[in-house]
Parts: structure tokens; sequence; C-alpha cells
């Protein structure tokens, strides 16, 4: 940490190891860093929800005097950890829960939002790692890891779309998780075999050097 000008700045440094040992990880098992922190809370959760409310749980959301409210149906006796059949949204034991259509929807954007800020960050500082920098390289890995995500979280959503719409509650979200997390390895699974982020790589920095080797022959032109 360095102090300039009475403004403290961070410094992380992140070592060639450690991206080393993503792609790695990445090639063994069909999935990255960011995907396997975002599986894990969300199974996390997905599995707090089973636990409270029971798998054949159902919940619902009401608002009354601008009030939300969760409201659990059935009988008491197949949530033995939740007694009350009304809580307060706000109230702790029932923050993890999310139930419906539109929480599935809003909970999955936040997810997806992180998971563009992680991929960016960890992509930018992958690429100044490399022996020369290209933001050809830089844009299609981006471009790569972002459309991944979101193609996963799309088709996480309309899975969570007819199951929701089918009546069950609780399982939904477990559902939807599952469904993200197979759709993402699908999506790296077929990418690595294929290659098509390596070939789209190849293809962009080829124009790049073009654009550069233009540029510099319009120059010489300029200057003669």
């Amino acid at each position: 940490m360095s102090k300039i000008d009475d403004v403290l700045h961070e410094i992380y440094i992140w070592p060639k190891e450690f991206f080393e040992y993503t792609e790695e990880l990445k090639k063994r098992t069909d999935t990255d860093i960011v995907a396997i922190v975002q599986g894990a809370q969300g199974l996390y959760k997905a599995v707090v929800q089973i636990r409270l409310l029971g798998v054949l749980g159902k919940a619902y959301i009401k608002v009354v005097k601008g009030k939300e409210y969760i409201i659990f149906k059935g009988p008491p006796g197949l949530r033995p950890n939740l007694t009350g059949t009304r809580y307060l949204r706000a109230h702790p034991r029932v923050g993890m829960f999310v139930v419906g259509t539109r929480e599935i929807i809003k909970d999955t954007a936040e997810g997806f939002k992180v998971a563009v800020i992680a991929y960016v960050a960890l992509d930018v500082m992958q690429e100044i790692l490399e022996d020369h920098f290209s933001l050809a390289r830089l844009g299609v890995k981006v471009a790569s890891d972002i459309s991944q995500a979101l193609i996963s979280a799309a088709v996480g959503v309309g899975v969570a779309v007819l199951v929701v719409g089918s009546g069950a509650t609780v399982v939904a979200f477990a559902i939807v998780v599952g469904v993200g997390i197979i759709t993402g390895m699908a999506l790296t699974h077929i990418d690595q075999k294929y290659h098509l982020t390596d070939m789209a790589v190849e293809r962009m920095m080829k124009w790049e050097r073009e654009a550069k080797m233009g540029l510099a022959e319009l120059g010489d032109r300029i200057e003669d």
C-alpha cells in the first residue's frame, strides 16, 4: 500500500501461476474460477432453502400496505424449521429465499453483473502478463467469457419460468442453479473442444497486425 498526496492506493499483485492454475482448472473441469465461486454460492442458497422449507415446500410474495411478506403454504410439518406461515420479507431468517420468477430473474441478473466485473478484471490482468498487450485478444476473451455467462443465465431463467409456472417453489431455485452450472460447463466444453475462442483470437489478432502495418505504411507515405 502506498500513499501519494494523502491518497491511499492499494496494490494487488497476482502471480502468473494463478492464471496458469485457472486455465488448467478450466481444462480439467470445463469451468472457471468465477463460475465455481458463483455456483457454490447458488448451491449454498439452494441447500439452505430446502433445509428450512423442505423439498416440497411452497411460498410466494405478498405485498400488504406497501410491505413485502413471504407467505409459506402447506402443512407446517413439511417445514419443521419454519413454524410460521408469514414473515416480513426483510426478516433475516428468510433472507436467503429466492421466491418466484421475478426474484429469480433479479438474483440471476445480480450474479451476471458480478460475473462481468470479475471476468473483465481477470482477463485484463491476464493480458497484462502476456509478452505483448493485445486489445484484440483481450476483447475476444472478454466477449467469450461474458457471452457464455449470459447464455447460462438466460437458460437458467428460462427453466425458472417453466418450473415456477408448474407450481414448484423451493426446488425451482435449486434447479435454476443446477441448470446454469451445467449449461456453463457444456459451453466451456464446446469452446475448448472446437477451439472457438482461440480461433477468434487468432483471426482478430491477424486483423490487428494488418491494421498496424497499414497505419505504419500510411505514416511512412505521409512523411515522404
